[in-house]
């Protein structure tokens, strides 16, 4: 395909794609969409081939070309200018973009800023994406050097971890320089994103589910978290179990409690929601406790349902914390205070317990989805309360198990005897003025 024009008495030709021209004779695209691609032109300037990237539009296309060509004439030195500025941004490397991206804190885009928790575990599998592709020219990026990029990190990747291969960590590292071309294009800094169309490299069955690493039933969920809770002087011990029993209570993710405050229980709904603290408990206007909490991922649904588990556990928590973490002041608290190491204490609760492995997202937010399932809460309504916009879909692809008892009210989050009697909970040992078993393991000075 060609469109043909005059120019200073000169006869040029625009042209598509050579990739374009080639689907269309193989019949791989219609002609239309062949018309719907960007022209070209190309032009020698300075002995030295130039193709420069038009519009769509024939009499848009034809007049971009003129201002380029008329340009090259009449206004050589900003013509210089423009080409070498043009030429800076194809020849950049992925680590300068990378670099100019972590000095503006990794945003989104120039007006949509990340949050810095966010953005801080963006940086780490950025940076070690950058040992392999940092000296990389962003304009020669091919899906050829992403497999080379996957063959490498699969031979660095620490085998001592089962079942690592480093596929699934090839697939993340990419995901983070996919973000880092989203901001360098919407920026202007790059023409293209390469890193947008990029092939997955680690097959779904190898991806390790949430629902893998959660409690079996509530009798398990509450054994850990009595061992947790067994000296409630042991501040560490307890705060990491408070926070991973309230995870499960109300389905919110490992990193989202900073931003929860202890704050004193509303008795109506607030006039300014948007103004409100999050850990506020409040009243709808239908009667029901929320709690408003804040999202990571751009999540939705700033509110979760105070049930009445929920309601217990919250009542001996702060019990707990007015004695261990008394308020000094009228100024807001953290409601999960000097919280760390969350999977180094799940990790030696069952160790000493001789249960299976955990992990806090699925300890906390893959069992609330097994609880409300049992309850006879379908998906959808689930992922609105885990604040997704998936409908579901990731309910049933992750965090929900395939054999979930779904309807059998099997689950509630509190623990029963065999009999179906009621079980102290495990957080009563919070209020509890002695100690029920030996001092838990000392955590370490410094874990990550």
């Amino acid at each position: 395909m060609k469109l043909k024009f005059t120019h200073q008495s000169v006869k040029r030709t625009l042209a598509k794609h050579p990739k374009v021209v080639q689907q269309l004779k193989k019949a791989q695209i219609t002609a239309a969409a062949a018309k719907a691609k960007p022209w070209y032109l190309r032009v020698k300037i300075a002995d030295r081939p130039r193709v420069f990237k038009l519009n769509v539009g024939d009499k848009q296309a034809i007049a971009s070309a003129k201002t380029i060509l008329t340009g090259r004439v009449k206004q050589p030195d900003s013509f210089t200018q423009f080409l070498a500025l043009r030429d800076l941004r194809r020849g950049c490397t992925v680590g300068e973009l990378a670099k100019a991206w972590a000095t503006a804190g990794l945003p989104f885009t120039t007006s949509q800023p990340r949050k810095p928790a966010a953005a801080d575990r963006l940086a780490g599998k950025l940076a070690r994406a950058l040992r392999w592709w940092e000296d990389k020219r962003w304009n020669s990026i091919s899906q050829h050097q992403m497999q080379e990029f996957v063959v490498w990190r699969r031979q660095t990747v620490d085998h001592h971890q089962k079942a690592a291969t480093g596929s699934r960590s090839a697939d993340l590292e990419l995901t983070a320089l996919s973000c880092l071309g989203n901001w360098a294009k919407a920026s202007g800094r790059v023409d293209a994103n390469p890193f947008g169309d990029r092939q997955r490299f680690a097959s779904q069955e190898a991806i390790n589910h949430c629902h893998e690493g959660m409690s079996d039933d509530d009798q398990q969920f509450h054994t850990v978290l009595g061992f947790m809770f067994q000296d409630p002087a042991d501040k560490g011990w307890v705060v990491a179990g408070a926070w991973l029993a309230f995870m499960a209570l109300i389905g919110l993710r490992p990193g989202e409690y900073e931003a929860l405050q202890r704050v004193p229980a509303s008795d109506r709904f607030p006039a300014n929601f948007d103004a409100a603290p999050c850990g506020l408990v409040y009243p709808s206007p239908d009667g029901i406790r929320r709690m408003k909490v804040a999202r990571l991922k751009n999540g939705q649904n700033p509110a979760v349902l105070v049930h009445s588990a929920l309601a217990d556990f919250l009542q001996h928590y702060n019990v707990w914390l007015d004695k261990y973490f008394p308020r000094t002041d009228t100024a807001p608290a953290p409601l999960f205070p000097e919280l760390n190491s969350l999977g180094w204490y799940l990790n030696k609760a069952g160790q000493h317990l001789q249960i299976k492995k955990m992990k806090p997202h699925g300890f906390g937010r893959a069992y609330y989805v097994r609880v409300r399932r049992s309850l006879g809460i379908d998906d959808a309504t689930i992922a609105c309360e885990l604040g997704q916009r998936t409908d579901g879909a990731l309910i049933r692809s992750v965090y929900g198990h395939p054999k979930d008892p779904v309807g059998g009210m099997l689950h509630d989050w509190l623990p029963a005897n065999p009999d179906g009697t009621a079980m102290p909970a495990a957080w009563q040992k919070l209020i509890s003025a002695e100690r029920a078993a030996p001092t838990p393991p000392a955590p370490p000075v410094a874990s990550h």
